[in-house]
């Protein structure tokens, strides 16, 4: 199947079916393969802006495919490297090229659309929003969307290199604000939605709030969200687990504000006593 391009007024071919693919991505820019190569061409007289040397595009897709700022063109050599072309379009909707990159990621998260980018030439990652503008600049060694929003913001797992070699994780959200430092093994943000991120270092684990405060320190073995009903609401709270070098535990019960809410129980602590501290709870609700 070919396919071609017609004047939307006359009905007249400006290219009689000739290209494998034809995407509308701007005013007056299209994306079409032709022969196995992609092209950026004029969709008013067929003739291309950019040369015939690319295998892979991408953009955001829009209702009417015609409000693309920004553009990422892929060459991959025979050995399977690939780079991308990030393409910027002028006033006239005529694209020029802004910065090669590794990798290249259009997405959607919880307030809008962004892209995420490895920079060809330091090998770092950024984010860009859709019309260009720099959100976080290219100095992380990656970023990861955590696909959920809360309180109108977006968030992202961060990781650093570190001196040793190793990596470290952390949480930053699309304001650029650090919400958990990357200092930490593993985070986990999505079970836990709005009431915070788990971070773990080694075999300890603790609790960030989404404002980027700890609320309960990296000092236990097992930390879990829990809740209970009471009425027609449910209330929101943590039990945590500490394991002492004689092989022992020890269990307490804590809000989701960091404050105590039950003494220190060997094994296992019941949530029975914490049935009448309504007033000290969060109801629970994950977004």
């Amino acid at each position: 199947r070919c396919y071609g391009l017609r004047n939307r007024s006359t009905g007249k071919w400006v290219r009689k079916p000739q290209f494998q693919g034809i995407t509308i991505v701007g005013p007056h820019a299209a994306a079409a393969s032709l022969k196995g190569r992609t092209a950026i061409i004029d969709p008013d007289t067929g003739e291309p802006t950019t040369e015939y040397a690319f295998d892979q595009f991408k953009a955001f897709h829009y209702p009417d495919n015609a409000r693309n700022t920004l553009l990422a063109l892929a060459k991959t050599t025979p050995q399977g490297q690939r780079t991308w072309y990030m393409m910027v379009a002028d006033g006239n909707g005529n694209y020029t090229q802004a910065m090669t990159c590794s990798a290249v990621d259009f997405i959607e998260d919880g307030t809008g659309r962004k892209i995420l980018y490895r920079r060809d030439d330091t090998d770092k990652v950024g984010m860009l929003d859709e019309f260009g503008n720099e959100i976080l600049p290219p100095v992380f060694d990656g970023l990861k969307n955590l696909e959920f929003s809360v309180d109108d913001a977006a968030y992202y797992q961060a990781r650093r290199m570190l001196a040793d070699g190793s990596t470290a994780v952390g949480v930053i959200d699309e304001k650029g604000r650090m919400v958990v430092p990357c200092s930490y093994d593993q985070i986990d943000a999505k079970s836990w939605g709005k009431y915070g991120i788990q971070v773990k270092k080694g075999d300890k684990t603790g609790v960030y709030d989404m404002r980027g405060n700890q609320v309960l320190p990296d000092m236990f073995n097992r930390l879990t969200l829990e809740h209970f009903w009471d009425g027609n609401k449910s209330w929101a709270y943590y039990r945590g687990t500490v394991y002492e070098a004689d092989g022992s535990s020890r269990c307490a019960l804590f809000n989701t504000y960091g404050e105590q809410l039950t003494d220190w129980d060997p094994y296992y602590a019941s949530e029975d006593r914490i049935y009448e501290m309504t007033s000290r709870l969060e109801e629970y609700r994950i977004y």
